[in-house]
């Protein structure tokens, strides 16, 4: 009856969140290429593509892979549901309720891990109604950052998983299916945001090394945790290890300073209690267009709790979980702040995340997992469901209204969909990942109005495409035929069955053919990183389903 009446009050407290995925249309948002994105997606899969890397219409219709180097998994959940109701919208808002979704129990299952269920609900209301949570979804429109923060709470609740059961094993033993299954959030979170997998293995290490301190069975903890990060590892090889080694052909690099410099845009100390609330952009300074508040609920959450955490270990000397979550959340509010330039400065890569207020992800985070220790702690338990209660109804009625974009669109799926719109309007928005040197159309006028073109002499019989395919038949004379598509070392090209070379132009690509009638094909393959990559993923989900069933059997035995 209780687990049932939490589902319920559950639904309820999702349902404000949720609530403008219901209106019709679309909303407006910073990264306005979503539909689009998920129509892409679609189009792929029902044409054959799998893993999908490659976009036939965005990058100007000269396409190019984004799912690559982008987020794939959202994706492919909003594709995935596109082919099944056929309304790139409703595929679209349904990609982003089951994002919002995944973040409250997921939170929850690891606060009442860490507590009870009833500090756990808690701490899934703070996390979901978390104000930067709601700057994502319906101001920024990340998909792939809060699709990560969904599974964030996963993979520290794995960690602590395997800590827990080893040290209550009566022998030394490493949890390899355990370890093996419990790998799938942090590859979760590595193919919904590579950018959030790399901050949270900042956060990793020292959680890691918390209970690797605490437990005695030191051997099993660390082969099972190797184990569980080396699984995750080869289930995201077939995006991460592409996203590494071939990001070098495409212009990515682009995003790195400018207007995405990120010493101007550490926040304010004073913007964590009072920030307004925008639909703008990020500035240097301490006046933003978009808010990085904490929410004022949660800051007094914090103070109380750090009095009760400072009681406890003043006076009595108690040694809890909780301390290491203390010392995250200072360690992702110091990332987010001027005073860890320096960091910034000298840590590699730090300069890819260009915004260094993403690390809010993980303020809220810990900040759920707080509020849920300092309700465990109250000993009556008639005055911590009454806290709870109180707590829950303020954090929803001071932040609801931040899940409210500023502008809906009355345009139906077609409008998303036209290959003219997403072309030039949706291309526009996001062309990093097409070729460095590129020639990108200027106007709209610009844009290639035939797939195929050739040269005098050469004629085209007949052109036949679909997503990362081309065939062409030619009669007449030899010659160069220039197809409009953009060059990555993936195409591959035959004339009858006979390979032949591809030669990389700035606004396409060019194959030389011969005199006669002739069969040519273009297909995007796999490069050897990709094929490594893939394999290893494979790997992977074998590993996994074997220890699925390994677990299964031990259950029944």
């Amino acid at each position: 009856m209780k687990k049932l009446l939490l589902f319920i009050l559950s639904i309820i407290i999702l349902i404000p969140a949720l609530l403008p995925l219901f209106r019709n249309g679309f909303f407006v948002i910073h990264d306005n290429t979503q539909v689009e994105r998920v129509s892409q997606m679609s189009k792929a899969l029902s044409e054959g593509n799998f893993p999908v890397r490659w976009v036939e219409d965005l990058g100007y219709g000269y396409g190019y892979p984004i799912f690559n180097f982008y987020a794939p998994l959202p994706y492919y959940i909003g594709g995935f549901f596109e082919l099944v109701v056929n309304d790139a919208i409703v595929a679209t808002k349904l990609m982003f309720a089951i994002g919002t979704i995944i973040s409250f129990f997921s939170m929850y299952l690891l606060a009442s891990a860490l507590t009870n269920k009833y500090a756990g609900f808690l701490a899934g209301v703070i996390y979901l109604y978390f104000p930067y949570h709601a700057l994502n979804i319906y101001v920024r429109g990340a998909v792939g950052e809060f699709f990560a923060y969904a599974f964030i709470p996963l993979v520290f609740w794995g960690i602590y998983y395997i800590f827990k059961k080893i040290k209550i094993q009566k022998r030394s033993r490493v949890l390899l299916t355990e370890s093996i299954f419990l790998s799938i959030p942090l590859a979760l979170v590595t193919i919904s945001h590579n950018l959030s997998a790399f901050m949270l293995g900042l956060f990793m290490a020292p959680y890691i090394l918390f209970f690797l301190i605490k437990v005695k069975n030191k051997k099993p903890y660390i082969y099972s945790i190797a184990i569980l990060c080396a699984t995750a590892f080869m289930l995201s090889a077939f995006y991460v290890l592409p996203a590494i080694f071939e990001s070098q052909f495409t212009n990515v690099r682009s995003q790195i300073g400018g207007g995405a410099d990120y010493p101007d845009h550490f926040v304010c100390i004073v913007q964590l209690w009072s920030s307004n609330w925008g639909f703008g952009g990020s500035a240097p300074g301490c006046i933003d267009g978009i808010s990085f508040a904490l929410g004022k609920i949660n800051i007094l959450i914090l103070v109380f709790a750090f009095a009760f955490f400072a009681k406890d270990l003043v006076l009595h000397r108690k040694k809890t979980h909780e301390s290491i979550f203390w010392i995250l959340l200072g360690m992702s509010i110091f990332l987010l702040l001027p005073i860890s330039q320096i960091f910034w400065d000298t840590f590699p890569f730090m300069e890819y995340l260009q915004f260094p207020w993403r690390f809010l992800n993980f303020v809220g985070l810990f900040i759920g997992l707080i509020g849920a220790f300092v309700m465990y702690k109250l000993k009556k338990n008639y005055l911590a469901l009454i806290s709870i209660l109180i707590i829950i109804v303020v954090t929803i009625y001071s932040n609801v209204n931040l899940f409210s974009p500023v502008v809906f669109t009355d345009y139906d799926s077609n409008y998303y969909e036209n290959r003219d719109h997403i072309r030039w309007e949706t291309s526009k928005i996001s062309d990093e990942y097409m070729p460095r040197d590129f020639d990108k159309p200027l106007a709209q006028d610009n844009l290639p109005e035939e797939l195929v073109a050739a040269s005098v002499g050469v004629s085209i019989d007949n052109v036949t495409s679909r997503t990362g395919f081309i065939e062409i038949k030619k009669s007449g004379n030899s010659g160069v035929i220039h197809i409009n598509k953009a060059y990555f070392p993936a195409w591959e090209g035959s004339i009858d069955g006979k390979n032949i070379d591809i030669t990389k132009s700035n606004t396409g690509m060019y194959i030389q053919v011969p005199e006669g009638e002739k069969e040519i094909t273009l297909r995007i393959g796999s490069t050897p990183i990709q094929v490594i990559g893939n394999t290893l993923t494979i790997i992977g989900i074998v590993a996994v389903i074997v220890a699925i069933i390994a677990k299964k059997k031990k259950l029944y035995e």
